[in-house]
């Protein structure tokens, strides 16, 4: 196996923290991302970051959908926006997107940062969702090559036999295309 993985993000503290945003009710995905992400990069800074209070405070994370980059109508702020103001403009996503499992592990494992995945929900209700991969594992090295990705959740997929983790994983093959895209997340 071929392991990438983002370190801040693949600890027992991220882990924690993952389980403790997925608690937190009426949280929309993006903001649940970008908070797990900041608790981690601050936490490695030395800054309190009180991810709970923040996330609830419904005028610094207001529901609604929000794109990558830049500002749509009926938008809220984009998930670019969030990381720069929760982390004090240390982080934000990269312009490019990556399509292909493979392309997705390759910059997990040549950055050791995360990737922010956009996924349809599993129901046509549940509309585009968002996952903070941190790892990512190359299971067989022959044609029928298969990556295992490992993700923050905060609900929609990180609830496995009834419990809640925020924290869940899927096998794909590396041919596998995200339609919905992902970006991965670079230092200013």
């Amino acid at each position: 196996m071929i392991f990438a993985e983002a370190g801040k993000w693949n600890s027992p503290f991220a882990f924690d923290i993952a389980r403790r945003i997925s608690f937190i009710p009426s949280l929309y995905c993006g903001p649940a991302s970008v908070a797990w992400i900041a608790s981690a990069w601050n936490e490695s800074k030395g800054r309190k970051y009180d991810f709970s209070t923040r996330l609830s405070d419904k005028t610094l994370f207001p529901d609604g959908p929000r794109a990558f980059h830049g500002k749509l109508p009926g938008f809220q702020l984009s998930l670019d926006d969030l990381l720069r103001r929760e982390t004090n403009g240390e982080l934000k996503l990269s312009p490019e997107t990556y399509f292909s499992s493979r392309s997705i592990h390759n910059a997990l494992g040549e950055y050791e940062m995360p990737v922010i995945l956009r996924v349809r929900g599993k129901k046509l209700k549940d509309g585009l969702h968002y996952l903070a991969l941190y790892k990512s594992a190359l299971l067989s090295n022959d044609e029928s090559d298969a990556l295992e990705f490992c993700w923050q959740d905060n609900g929609l997929l990180g609830v496995h036999d009834g419990i809640t983790t925020g924290l869940g994983s899927t096998i794909r093959k590396a041919s596998h295309k995200f339609i919905w895209g992902a970006k991965r997340v670079v230092e200013s």
